[in-house]
């Protein structure tokens, strides 16, 4: 686990999240570099309130409630029943005492615990006054809300024991103003009430007791009827804006009894929030603006912000839809000049297709250069950049895979030649054709070339090297270069030492190939072409005796008599359509990205129906992914038409009724910008991004060690077969002593399995689910979280 994106921001240390890691993705060379300050968390349609809640920030938009907890990097979203919550008409606040409260569009209010486990079943509605239309503004404190509405305001508190909303007063009049003066906003600094309504000013002493007589104010001379009003307490001062009808607005502080005018702001301030020390306002025209004790700061987005909140030191600001869903975004004050980033300075490139790591940790990519006709092989080492441009001879016309094997090979795909084995000398770059019967270079779409297209290669955990030959004039879809022959570059290849299978008939043409293990092969049939019809998963398995001559399928079918493609979507009962990725993670899962979603399925599953699917909240990230890798952690990157995201099935929220594990996305800016793979270094944390303009690195937390906290929780034993086993013990010595221990199981999807109870736990896991059946074949989360911390493992699951 890492530092928290908050805490690092305020500790001011160079590291990035790995959910917060947008400006690192223009980046300079590997220097010191500044602190990362601007953030571009979500796409969130019509993104609305926001709010903070106990550390987390809670917003609402016009599909419902979400919240993110920045310790834990973790979104929940929630389809608030019985209404919905639109962008004009919402509000949402925290009491001080754990709860959060939404206020929908039918001017009803539910409640919900700040993690999410615990929602009202009930409402508070104004039913019995017809003329109060909309909550304009809630706000909490000690335990207690205030609404704002058409009538009044009310006063009241959530009894969670028997699900009440309790009522504690209605107010209609304040002091000598007007009745029906309509409450815009109102807020207690504990010791007052403050309230702005459309006649002028009122507070009120007694917010713990019995409250006392108003007195009032007059608004500012010259304001309208007032459309909008907000009362912002930064924790050293109180402050209110006012916007009126014809768009201007006023800015004042409250001086011991009274409220004073401030420096007008420059345009019609559409938010306003404050907390830590900090006023932060927005203005139409994109402006937002904050002051603290270094002086005012304003920062010029090409979009309004909408809503602004503030905590831990640190603002968040929603962006109004303008073509694009709405976004959120973050901003750390301490650091309001942040510098700019740019991407590495590679010559001669024009853009990369892929890219790997050699043994040596030094990184080597497939580059294009349309424009000079000339393809390449790029290499990045400590010293710099070494460009090895080709021509058309060696690289074909277009390079489209690249892999680094374990013996220091560079392996190149190419589209026209077939395929490439390269290796380093002192000064040069040799490279021999891999054919059929080790003749020359084939010419570019001969009918007797073996190798039309390979479009991708991979390498086993014994060293063969497995790749998909698209397109191939014979029927060697699926080939496998044993380890013991191609370690030798001087003797050449011949024609015996290939194994031949068919991964599909001549019209069903394979794009992707993984290997997490010898003893499963997925080939990802049908692709980037939109005459690959057959969007269909191969998975191979060698027999018994290991022999690579006699691979099988999943039915134990040998290769060359199988028909072992399938459909993604067997789970779910949709088809996964166009296949563009493919990976698997260290523990055998297999991930693969289609224009319909994300499949993945366990090394442990013997049937297609295994295949499940992620589902994504629309307007967070494209379903229609380009490119997908794992990283050392186990987590996701997932590459799309809206950049970059990350899904972790460790980062899972304690949470109901509805959430999902969402990340944003990370390259903002770039237009046309398309993402052809994505790779994560175990040894530096860098991330790298080949893409058609160029190269993109970011510092990220993907390192297979470093400093990490400790989590100590082991479940055993592990494969866990429930039938053989019994139960599943969980264990974890470092949170034994904590009292509220709750342990729960979930799939890679985030799908929650079953939630344990304390003496369940001792007993350990009986490998069933909530409605007693034992769960299938797979991986599974096991989280235990505590008041004093929380820990985290995986187990593979084997249904004999």
């Amino acid at each position: 686990m890492t530092d928290s994106p908050t805490r690092a921001l305020r500790e001011g240390r160079q590291t990035v999240s790995r959910l917060l890691i947008a400006a690192c993705l223009l980046l300079s060379l590997p220097t010191a570099h500044a602190a990362v300050t601007w953030e571009h968390l979500a796409d969130y349609t019509d993104a609305g309130e926001l709010c903070s809640v106990e550390g987390q920030l809670f917003g609402a938009s016009n599909r419902g409630g979400f919240s993110f907890d920045p310790d834990t990097d973790r979104w929940q979203h929630f389809s608030i029943t019985g209404h919905m919550v639109s962008l004009e008409q919402s509000q949402v606040t925290g009491d001080g005492a754990g709860w959060v409260f939404w206020a929908g569009s039918d001017a009803s209010i539910s409640a919900c615990s700040a993690d999410g486990s615990q929602w009202s079943r009930g409402f508070l509605e104004f039913r019995d006054h017809p003329q109060i239309i909309s909550v304009l503004d809630l706000s909490g404190r000690d335990g207690r809300v205030i609404a704002c509405h058409q009538n009044g305001l009310t006063i009241f508190h959530y009894a969670a024991e028997s699900d009440e909303f309790l009522v504690e007063s209605n107010l209609h009049q304040f002091g000598s103003l007007p009745a029906g003066a309509v409450p815009y906003a109102a807020l207690s600094d504990g010791s007052l009430l403050h309230v702005i309504t459309g006649a002028g000013f009122a507070h009120a002493p007694g917010w713990n007791g019995t409250l006392g007589s108003f007195a009032t104010q007059a608004l500012p001379e010259g304001m309208g009827p007032l459309e909008k009003a907000w009362l912002v307490d930064t924790g050293t001062g109180l402050w209110a804006f006012l916007t009126d009808s014809q768009g201007q607005s006023r800015r004042l502080s409250w001086n011991t009894d009274t409220w004073v005018e401030a420096d007008a702001p420059q345009g019609t301030v559409l938010a306003a929030a404050g907390g830590e020390g900090l006023l932060a306002w927005s203005e139409r025209g994109g402006w937002l603006h904050f002051q603290d004790g270094s002086g005012h700061h304003s920062r010029n987005e090409s979009q309004e912000c909408r809503a602004v909140s503030v905590y831990d030191g640190l603002l968040w600001y929603s962006l109004a839809p303008d073509e694009q869903p709405g976004r959120l975004r973050l901003l750390d004050p301490a650091f309001p000049d942040n510098a700019e980033y740019h991407t590495p300075n590679v010559p001669g490139a024009e853009g990369f297709v892929d890219l790997d790591l050699a043994p040596d940790g030094s990184l080597w990519l497939a580059g294009v250069a349309e424009e000079s006709g000339r393809n390449g092989l790029y290499h990045l080492t400590e010293d710099g950049w070494v460009g090895h441009r080709f021509g058309f001879d060696r690289l074909g016309q277009y390079p489209t895979s690249l892999l680094c094997d374990q013996q220091g090979g560079i392996w190149v795909g190419t589209w026209g030649r077939g395929l490439l084995h390269f290796r380093e000398g002192q000064d040069t770059l040799s490279y021999r054709n891999v054919s059929a019967d080790n003749q020359k270079v084939y010419g570019f779409l001969n009918n007797e070339a073996d190798f039309e297209l390979v479009s991708d290669v991979t390498e086993d955990s014994q060293g063969n090297i497995w790749f998909v030959n698209h397109r191939a004039w014979v029927d060697s879809f699926l080939v496998v270069i044993p380890a013991a022959w191609h370690n030798d570059h001087s003797t050449g290849f011949h024609r015996h030492y290939y194994e031949r299978h068919v991964a599909g008939d001549r019209d069903s043409y394979p794009w992707f190939v993984s290997a997490p293990d010898p003893r499963e092969i997925w080939v990802g049939v049908g692709g980037k072409e939109t005459g690959d019809t057959d969007k269909t998963m191969a998975q191979y398995r060698p027999s018994s005796n290991s022999s690579l001559s006699s691979l099988r399928d999943w039915r134990e079918t040998l290769v060359t008599l199988s028909d072992a493609r399938y459909n993604f979507g067997y789970a779910d009962g949709e088809s996964s359509g166009l296949i563009t990725g493919l990976s698997s993670d260290r523990d055998g899962t297999v991930w693969v990205s289609t224009e319909n979603g994300i499949y993945y399925s366990s090394l442990f599953n013997t049937s297609p129906e295994s295949f499940s699917r992620i589902q994504f909240v629309p307007g967070l990230i494209s379903e229609t992914a380009s490119t997908i890798t794992t990283d050392v952690r186990g987590r996701v990157w997932i590459a799309s038409d809206r950049g970059l995201n990350i899904y972790d099935p460790l980062a899972i929220a304690f949470s109901e009724p509805e959430w999902v594990n969402e990340f944003n996305r990370l390259i903002s800016g770039q237009q046309g910008l398309s993402i052809n793979r994505v790779l994560a270094d175990p040894e530096s944390g860098w991330l790298y991004l080949a893409t058609n303009m160029g190269l993109f690195r970011a510092n990220t937390p993907v390192r297979d060690h470093g400093e990490q906290p400790a989590d100590d929780t082991v479940v055993y034993p592990n494969p866990f077969h429930p039938e053989r086993d019994g139960r599943l013990s969980i264990s974890s010595p470092s949170l034994a002593n904590a009292g509220d221990t709750k342990v729960s199981i979930f799939d890679l999807g985030g799908r929650l399995i079953r939630r344990l109870t304390l003496s369940q736990a001792e007993e350990g896991w009986d490998g069933r689910d909530r409605n007693g059946d034992l769960v299938p074949t797979g991986v599974y989360m096991v989280l235990v979280s505590t008041s004093s911390g929380s820990g985290s493992g995986k187990v593979a699951v084997i249904r004999d």
